[in-house]
């Protein structure tokens, strides 16, 4: 994507710390992306402290296109990810 004057990048997270984990938990982060428009996508996330399913950490991150071309859109390959994506538990934030 790089090489062909694609960039996505970070336009807005929202962060919510809910619980802290300390040395030697286990624990599993979740991801649940979505298509918004052809230029973002948005991903949603949350860590998941194994021992006891408390959720320490809930995010929504928002991504897009930056290129040179106005009408840029994600890139086919990128698209088909989203797509495809394996459904996790839905995440709420």
């Amino acid at each position: 994507m790089t090489r062909e004057g694609v960039h996505m990048v970070v336009m807005r997270a929202e962060i919510d710390y809910l619980k802290a984990l300390t040395s030697g938990d286990r624990f599993r982060v979740e991801l649940r992306p979505q298509r918004k428009t052809r230029r973002k996508a948005i991903f949603y996330q949350q860590i998941v402290r194994s021992d006891d399913e408390a959720i320490m950490l809930k995010a929504k991150v928002l991504v897009g296109i930056v290129a040179g071309h106005p009408r840029a859109e994600l890139p086919p390959t990128i698209a088909r990810l989203l797509e495809n994506f394996p459904q996790t538990p839905p995440v709420s934030t």
